[in-house]
């Protein structure tokens, strides 16, 4: 893949990365979150459900977390699924003040709210109380055993290009 500049890096004790694929490709460094300016609007989920999840994030965490947060995963292969065409898979590093909030119990949002879902108010607080979302400050706090989507609410982080590492030969 042409402008990747590495392979992922390998974790030392109590490091864990994060990832995101990207739709398009975008430069390397210090980059603004985006979903500052322009809140994300859900491409595969209910609009109910992201905005009666973001109003419970706000109340719990004082994030609106599904609009406001760059959504990244600790698993590689996960955020891949989400590089588009002309896109890119990155490591990503929060700069300064940042939080991240994560379940335990929860590896992909999308996996239990997807276009079609029916839910009301009720059903989705009550989910997402039944998850145990936790609020951290740094990607140490969260255990390397989870496998999964981490929001990270911050103003800036560091983009690197990265790489899935290759199969062997069968």
């Amino acid at each position: 893949m042409a402008g990747v500049s590495q392979s992922i890096p390998t974790m030392t004790d109590h490091e864990l990365f994060l990832y995101r694929g990207f739709d398009k490709m975008l430069g390397e460094g210090p980059t603004r979150n985006p979903y500052l300016d322009t809140p994300r609007a859900p491409k595969h989920s209910n609009m109910l459900v992201h905005n009666l999840a973001d109003e419970w994030f706000l109340e719990r965490f004082g994030v609106a977390a599904r609009s406001s947060t760059v959504i990244c995963s600790t698993s590689p292969q996960q955020a891949a699924q989400y590089v588009g065409p002309l896109g890119c898979l990155a490591i990503i590093s929060p700069i300064a003040d940042h939080r991240l909030i994560y379940s335990p119990n929860v590896i992909d949002f999308l996996e239990y709210f997807t276009d079609g879902v029916t839910a009301d108010r009720s059903s989705v607080r009550q989910w997402l109380e039944e998850q145990c979302y936790q609020c951290v400050t740094s990607p140490r706090l969260i255990s390397r055993e989870h496998k999964g989507e981490v929001m990270l609410s911050c103003k800036m982080f560091n983009l690197q290009h990265t790489s899935l590492p290759r199969q062997p030969d069968a």
